[in-house]
């Protein structure tokens, strides 16, 4: 059995700590987005405020799917550290505009400019598939996940603790105009923090794990080419004239100017050099091939990427967004919704603490559970039976990459096709939870 390799454990770090910081600007807004909507007025009907919410909710991962493969494929080109301070950059942004939004409007602007300038996860997937290997990916991968769910354990906290702060916290904000005016720039601010300070950590610590090609240059490569030809009409030359009297001069010369040279009369000496290339020219020759070599190792094409395990991972993790973002939808909506419609009337701090415990219980299946369990039963039958999907998912899209060099690419593929059903589902789920409530009403009545 081979024995695993260590851990890179600080750039591991690193990377969590990048990681973290999205989830808690993406999550943050979940407890007060309902009460956001209503202060705006953006409609008169309270039944419809789970739709306009779901919009919210939605357009983030929607213009994400929009930009989210350029981002993957341009980090395959200038390298993975540049794009994750981009996109880490481009949170910060987003959640400090949204917090000071006063339309409806504005809100989803905010959020497009958090979804298009966003290519972290599957940049940062990239990273951890190339700074480790087979023996010790589940680990690595398994340090994702918890960055994760503490992230939204602390996202919801903000959201639901710290909006309305000049009424919450009267002594510090009560004669804050400012927060008066803006109730949810707060959270919005403190929960800002985190990505930007990701993006100096980065910044500063991440090592780029794309390794450079060694490019063999056209020229180089063309000119052995033209003295490999070169020497092969001297051989032929030597070799027609070897048992008769040497060429004349003049055909000499000219055959001696095609390879560029000019020495005059060949000798014997000459023409058995002429027949036995130096070693030197054996070097030349070894250096021609090996840049062949090097050219043929590029890596495979955007189709050849899309093999049956690729899709087979790409479909899965499609429809694995799709169950956790309706129910996560869904979930908001009935802990805001009034008890008289069959809602639990949760207030932003109430609906923030539920949020949170769901994500510590994330966090201590992902520590404790996951790695032992993936370790002895392997990725794929644990993903068939455990709610571990997430961390086996990134194993099956990792594994399943033709080349290292595609990973940018694959995983902004996956990255994608996950965010297509969380793009479509959460205003669709209001809509349908809308008419549902309308009904029960209706029977009420």
């Amino acid at each position: 059995m081979r024995k695993a390799t260590p851990l890179p454990l600080t750039q591991l770090l690193v990377l969590s700590l990048m990681r973290f910081g999205e989830p808690v600007a993406f999550t943050l807004i979940f407890p007060f987005i309902s009460q956001f909507i209503e202060d705006l007025h953006v409609t008169d009907d309270p039944s419809k405020i789970g739709y306009y919410a779901g919009i919210i909710e939605s357009i983030f991962a929607f213009t994400t799917f929009s930009t989210v493969l350029a981002w993957g494929r341009l980090s395959d080109r200038i390298g993975r550290k540049p794009v994750l301070i981009v996109g880490l950059t481009g949170v910060t942004l987003s959640i400090v505009s949204f917090g000071m939004s006063k339309s409806f409007w504005m809100l989803v602007v905010s959020r497009c400019i958090g979804g298009m300038l966003n290519g972290n996860v599957a940049v940062i997937k990239s990273v951890v598939g190339e700074i480790t290997d087979e023996s010790n990916q589940g680990r690595a991968f398994s340090f994702l996940p918890p960055a994760w769910s503490i992230g939204s354990i602390i996202g919801p906290l903000l959201g639901g603790y710290l909006s309305h702060p000049a009424e919450n916290f009267p002594s510090l904000f009560g004669n804050s105009t400012f927060f008066r005016n803006n109730p949810y720039a707060l959270p919005c601010f403190v929960g800002a923090l985190f990505p930007f300070l990701g993006a100096l950590v980065g910044l500063f610590f991440l090592e780029e794990s794309l390794k450079p090609t060694k490019p063999v240059a056209a020229d180089a490569v063309l000119g052995e080419r033209e003295r490999r030809k070169s020497m092969s009409r001297r051989q032929r030359f030597v070799t027609a004239t070897s048992t008769t009297l040497p060429a004349p001069p003049g055909q000499l010369r000219r055959l001696e100017e095609d390879d560029g040279t000019d020495s005059g009369y060949s000798t014997p000496a000459r023409e058995t050099s002429v027949s036995r290339p130096s070693e030197g020219e054996l070097s030349a020759e070894q250096v021609a091939n090996e840049g062949v070599a090097i050219k043929a190792k590029t890596p495979p094409g955007f189709r050849e990427l899309f093999t049956p395990r690729v899709w087979a991972s790409l479909v899965t993790y499609a429809l694995l967004a799709l169950e956790t973002v309706g129910l996560d939808a869904l979930f908001i909506l009935f802990c805001y919704s009034p008890v008289k419609i069959g809602g639990l009337g949760f207030k932003e701090s109430d609906i923030g603490t539920a949020l949170s415990l769901n994500g510590i219980l994330s966090v201590a299946l992902q520590v404790l559970a996951f790695p032992p369990l993936q370790k002895r039963f392997g990725t794929v039958p644990l993903y068939r039976t455990a709610n571990m999907s997430y961390g086996c998912n990134m194993l099956n899209i990792t594994d399943s990459s033709p080349s290292k060099r595609l990973l940018g690419t694959l995983n902004g593929v996956a990255q994608m096709v996950a965010c297509v059903s969380p793009s479509l589902l959460p205003p669709l789920s209001p809509l349908l939870s809308h008419l549902h409530l309308n009904l029960l009403l209706a029977r009420a009545e």
